[in-house]
């Protein structure tokens, strides 16, 4: 399936959608704003699950 996606969604056509995207986060579109957000500065990390072992986790020193 994602393979017909790739021939479907070419470079050409995602760097249109990323334009149009920039362009409606510069006219204040908010949905615009933070659908590009993550491509930009990438994804915030995710909290670990409840009980999930964290032990292996860097704590930031406070």
């Amino acid at each position: 399936m994602l393979e017909l996606v790739h021939k479907a969604v070419t470079k050409d056509v995602w760097l249109n959608v990323v334009k149009t995207a920039t362009q409606q986060a510069e006219r204040g579109d908010k949905d615009a704003r933070n659908w590009l957000t993550p491509w930009i500065l990438g994804a915030p990390p995710k909290a670990p699950e409840e009980g999930a072992d964290t032990s292996m986790v860097a704590k930031p020193d406070l």
